[in-house]
């Protein structure tokens, strides 16, 4: 499967995530707001199409419509979404209950129509194609199916009279199964029927970012869809016909919230199990973050770092603005590292006289890793070197050679192939001699030095100590002459 080029691929969670669904009727998708939940899903529909009819509702969406029933909602969403699906052929559909349905359309007329496509343009979200034509000429196919039963209704024996009653007076009880819910339900039943090999799933998005009343009205109806004693299951343990529910929300977040609603010493688990056959699939693209960052994003020459490159990154997370969703902050953190290298100026560095006219250039690791840092908006004294000592004495190499320019007591000094370390020791108040350290060899290229490896010194010996302690002065100096 191909992901967007910004994007974490994802598709060995795409293949568990179904693994889990497909043993599941009922189960929750946890995720934290901003965890790349949305864009799961969608990765998720796109990918097994083939397999399921998806059905995705985002009741978040309903809350500016305050004089509606949520679960009325829910169900004028459902059915748009069958409507405009190009798979659901009205043609092919046959609706069993001619008398409850019908009798919906001969009370609403034509305002049936509006009444439905009026709620397009509050759920059309996230990119879900709904098309508003497909949606009103269904409609009409579905009225017109109806009209060929006028006559018979016009003679409605009262026996059909009270049974259309019984179910309109139920509406807005947690046992409602009025004329949507019916025409919901054949369309399902009959779409199944028709494409054997294919589940349908109902996603519900985001459920506890809506009001709390309409997260226990929306559970407390569906758990009664399931609780159907007594009642033919053929089509399903629940009244929609569907095969699978999966309700999509921070399961932490609905649980403090049941604790507000109904109190800390209620069952919470007992009341959520109704909603998952086993326990929540739990997804986060932060967790696989740093994966990402480490091994995908960080130029390919920090590998040789991985300590480095481990800090590196939760550096990175770090700058993460938690107000943005994952998928936002990835796309800024890949421009970043991308473009981070753009901030090294192409410049060579002249030594002191004892390096006999040697120079060291701009490009190496150490100055890659500043840019990073400076791209971020972070300095070296944010880094902790301590746990990555080693690495950072490997990466910073050829500039240990600035270390004299800050340090007279530090001498390096050119000899053949050969650059030889010595430093000044003290004997007494204003007396003291040069004591030569080691010979550091392998370091040239011609005039360039392009290493000064001293990785395996004893960093409490006094020659080590005194170049060590310039790490500060040399990353200042080059952040001033080479970092843009």
């Amino acid at each position: 499967m191909a992901t967007e080029e910004n994007m974490i691929p994802i598709e060995p969670y795409l293949k568990d995530f179904k693994q889990y669904l497909d043993a599941n009727s009922r189960c929750i998708l946890s995720a934290k707001f901003g965890d790349g939940k949305s864009y799961f899903i969608n990765s998720f529909i796109k990918e097994y199409s083939d397999e399921y009819l998806f059905i995705p509702i985002y009741p978040v969406n309903y809350q500016v419509m305050d004089n509606k029933d949520i679960f009325e909602l829910i169900k004028r969403d459902i059915l748009i979404r069958l409507l405009s699906n190009k798979d659901i052929n009205i043609n092919e559909i046959e609706l069993s209950n001619a008398s409850l349905i019908y009798s919906y359309f001969m009370n609403k007329s034509e305002d049936a129509i509006l009444d439905v496509i009026d709620l397009i343009p509050k759920i059309n979200v996230y990119g879900v194609d709904i098309s508003i034509s497909s949606v009103i000429k269904k409609i009409k196919n579905i009225k017109d199916k109806f009209d060929k039963y006028k006559e018979q209704f016009k003679s409605v024996d009262k026996t059909s009279e009270l049974y259309i009653t019984k179910f309109d007076s139920l509406k807005g009880s947690i046992y409602e199964f009025d004329s949507i819910s019916q025409l919901i339900h054949d369309i399902i039943c009959e779409y199944r029927k028709l494409n054997p090999t294919k589940k349908v799933v109902l996603i519900i998005e985001d459920l506890d970012r809506i009001d709390p009343a309409h997260i226990f009205r929306i559970l407390n109806v569906f758990s009664a869809h399931f609780d159907r004693y007594g009642v033919d299951k053929t089509c399903g343990d629940n009244k929609f016909c569907l095969d699978k529910i999966v309700t999509v929300c921070d399961i932490n977040n609905i649980k403090k919230i049941y604790a507000h609603v109904y109190g800390d010493n209620t069952d919470f688990t007992g009341y959520i199990s109704k909603f998952s056959n086993s326990k929540e699939y739990i997804y986060s693209l932060k967790d696989k973050l740093k994966w990402y960052i480490t091994n995908i994003l960080l130029d390919k020459d920090l590998e040789k770092y991985p300590q480095i490159s481990d800090i590196l990154s939760d550096i990175i997370i770090s700058s993460m603005d938690d107000g943005k969703t994952v998928e936002s902050n990835l796309r800024i953190i890949k421009e970043r590292t991308v473009k981070a290298n753009y901030l090294i100026r192409t410049q060579n560095i002249k030594l002191n006289q004892r390096f006999a006219g040697k120079y060291i250039t701009s490009s190496s690791d150490f100055t890659k890793l500043l840019a990073l840092l400076k791209a971020f908006g972070f300095s070296f004294t944010d880094v902790d070197i301590e746990p990555a000592f080693d690495e950072f004495v490997k990466i910073i190499g050829k500039y240990w050679t600035l270390a004299p320019m800050f340090d007279k007591k530090i001498i390096f000094e050119v000899q053949k192939n050969k650059i030889e370390v010595a430093y000044y020791r003290e004997i007494a108040r204003g007396i003291g001699d040069f004591q030569r350290y080691t010979s550091i060899y392998n370091c040239f290229d011609g005039d360039q030095i392009i290493d000064f490896d001293i990785s395996g010194w004893d960093a409490e010996a006094l020659a080590s100590s005194l170049i060590f302690g310039q790490i500060n002065n040399i990353v200042d100096y080059l952040n001033r002459k080479i970092i843009i």
